[in-house]
């Protein structure tokens, strides 16, 4: 029974973060499956230091 719900939290962690990854450059499939595939909390700390995908308006033309 425990190994169900840590699943269940597993991948419910892995989809928040994968919903974080919607405006950067590696988009919600690629952040979810990062965060399946490694930890939900490293995916996170990735999209960290990721740029988002909207241009930054006080960075040079």
């Amino acid at each position: 029974m425990t190994a169900y719900v840590f699943t269940i939290y597993y991948l419910i962690m892995a989809l928040l973060v994968g919903l974080c990854g919607i405006g950067r450059k590696p988009g919600f499939l690629v952040t979810l499956l990062l965060s399946i595939v490694i930890t939900p909390f490293l995916t996170l700390f990735l999209l960290y230091i990721t740029k988002s995908a909207a241009k930054d308006p006080e960075s040079p033309r």
